[in-house]
């Protein structure tokens, strides 16, 4: 039996710089059951955003205008912030593993490689609905704790440096186009 998500009742915030992007992740979360999404266009719409209005998720962009997805996840995780323990999930065009670390570093939750299916969404929310991390307050990095095993998913990021690694098999298929994907909605 498959699990199920209920995202009923949960604030979704969306921020991308790109209006198509945006409407695609807002159709898929709905499709997924989710009722309440906001959307925004850069880092400090974000903030301004997260000050006046309780959120369950944010799914950032790491290169967002004014202040980038990076940025944006630092100042969520200052003490000070009411909104410090938001699980954050950067998305990137641009995965490579120095981008993939910054994010990390950041005090991201995860990261997701653009363009997502709905099929990743929704692994990724079923995962971290699942595997409720450690906070981790110290004075070089606050976030969820970086130190984490899990079997092949999200690929090695975050493992300790004792933990053992195992191989990862071949993808079962193609990923999705952006055309693909728009066609799921039509």
């Amino acid at each position: 039996m498959a699990k199920s998500l209920n995202l009923q009742g949960l604030t979704f915030l969306i921020a991308d710089e790109n209006e198509n992007f945006r409407r695609i992740a807002v159709r898929i979360l709905r499709d997924f059951g989710a009722g309440n999404i906001i959307q925004c266009q850069d880092g400090r719409e974000v903030l301004a955003t997260l000050e006046r209005t309780p959120v369950d998720m944010l799914l950032c962009d790491a290169f967002l205008p004014e202040l980038n997805g990076f940025d944006v996840t630092k100042k969520i995780r200052l003490e000070d912030n009411q909104f410090r323990y938001l699980p954050v999930v950067i998305l990137t065009s641009h995965s490579q593993k120095g981008n993939v670390e910054r994010a990390r570093d950041a005090g991201a939750s995860m990261v997701m490689a653009k363009p997502i299916s709905p099929r990743s969404l929704y692994k990724h929310l079923l995962w971290a609905a699942e595997n409720d991390r450690a906070f981790v307050e110290s004075p070089v990095y606050v976030g969820p704790d970086r130190r984490f095993k899990i079997e092949g998913f999200p690929t090695g990021v975050g493992r300790r440096k004792d933990d053992q690694i195992g191989e990862v098999g071949a993808a079962k298929g193609p990923q999705m186009s952006q055309d693909e994907i728009d066609s799921l909605f039509k």
